[in-house]
């Protein structure tokens, strides 16, 4: 369970994501330093309860479909490296629902409700400290 700092909201989250990657490097000789590019996908799923023990209390399900691209450039000495680099993609939505959990908590008539097919884009910086051996 996870509680938000800015709200009394109890958040209980179950998920998993199966996926690929690659990385080729420019110049793979040992002690080379050298341009990295790859590339990634991922299938994951997530669900979530959301305020917990309160009559509001409601959950979601979503499926999602990650994409991404990824380059830099590593630093070698002896056997510590450096990565600098970017990840660049794309997360689908295949599918999202919700709905209150207590039926007879909502009056209009409305219980939840679905969404599926947008595409959020992302970045991240990549900083990456390692040993080879």
């Amino acid at each position: 369970a996870m509680t938000m700092e800015d709200a009394d909201t109890n958040i209980v989250e179950q998920g998993m994501g199966v996926g690929l990657g690659f990385t080729f490097f420019t110049d793979a000789s040992r002690g080379t330093d050298s341009f990295y590019y790859g590339g990634s996908i991922e299938y994951g799923w997530i669900d979530t309860l959301k305020d917990e023990d309160e009559a509001w209390e409601w959950r979601t399900s979503e499926s999602m479909l990650t994409i991404l691209g990824n380059a830099g450039y590593r630093w070698r000495w002896d056997s510590v490296y450096l990565n600098l680099g970017v990840f660049a993609g794309v997360a689908y939505t295949i599918d999202y629902k919700w709905e209150y959990t207590d039926p007879g908590y909502f009056e209009n008539g409305e219980n939840g409700g679905t969404d599926s097919g947008s595409m959020t884009p992302f970045g991240m910086i990549e900083v990456a400290v390692g040993i080879e051996f």
